[in-house]
């Protein structure tokens, strides 16, 4: 088994955006629902800037994992404006 560092840093950083969505799911599902850092603050009791701060990492994640995926060439990908619809080889994993 033949693994490169690039292959494990891919793997890392779509393992840390994996963990913040579920850690922040509710913030981030309420502002793919209705945008508005305010109304998210407010709904979820949380700074503004708390809630800039969870949707400015969701969207690097997704940025880092569109960008390994483009580049590994195994994913079909098509974006929307905060979400990420992916569709993989059945065979691949």
């Amino acid at each position: 088994m033949n693994i490169s560092i690039i292959d494990m840093t891919h793997v890392f950083y779509l393992i840390k955006g994996h963990m913040h969505y579920h850690d922040n799911i509710d913030i981030i599902n309420s502002y793919n629902n209705k945008p508005g850092l305010v109304n998210i603050a407010k709904k979820h009791k949380i700074a503004v800037e708390q809630v800039y701060n969870i949707m400015r990492e969701y969207r690097l994640n997704q940025l880092n994992k569109n960008v390994i995926i483009a580049k590994k060439g195994t994913y079909n990908v098509s974006t929307t404006r905060t979400t990420t619809k992916i569709s993989r080889p059945k065979d691949y994993f």
